[in-house]
């Protein structure tokens, strides 16, 4: 019983597990009412996909932003277009304030202006697959009528 107690002892070290980081920076700093110890640097973050979501572990995620746009597209009529999340992981969803015969549609670029995908808007939420492009910076391009009315910046990540 002694020898199974030891092992698991020995053992356990290997089934802990713990956050990592590539510290940059970091001290310790002593005063007269006590010590301080601090580092600065990024926490490694794994990104786990599962169908139309993801799960991401660590401490330090990003911020994730809204772009909204509003666009002019005929008299009278402006359109509330909001893009999210930003930074994208697998999917980039796109909103339209009104659903209506307006003759939309997107283009994805990549930052070499190479187009990687293009579609119809043809519902107030429309769902972008991001899925399988790298990590980089995208444009998506919002088209009326044969005219570019929008272009937004994207990260993915």
């Amino acid at each position: 019983m002694k020898h199974i107690l030891l092992l698991l002892l020995l053992c356990s070290p290997l089934l802990i597990k713990a956050q990592y980081g590539f510290v940059v920076t970091g001290g310790d700093v002593k005063g007269t009412e006590g010590s301080v110890s601090f580092s600065a640097g990024h926490i490694f973050l794994q990104t786990t996909s599962y169908g139309d979501g993801s799960l991401m572990m660590g401490i330090q995620h990003p911020h994730e932003t809204v772009i909204t746009s509003f666009i002019e597209i005929e008299d009278d009529v402006i359109l509330h277009f909001v893009v999210y999340p930003v930074p994208a992981v697998d999917y980039l969803f796109l909103e339209v304030s009104e659903r209506g015969t307006y003759n939309l549609s997107y283009q994805l670029f990549d930052l070499t202006g190479r187009l990687l995908k293009e579609d119809v808007i043809g519902d107030s939420h429309t769902r972008i697959s991001l899925y399988g492009l790298d990590p980089a910076i995208y444009f998506i391009r919002i088209i009326h009528n044969n005219k570019v009315v929008e272009v937004m910046r994207i990260l993915k990540q």
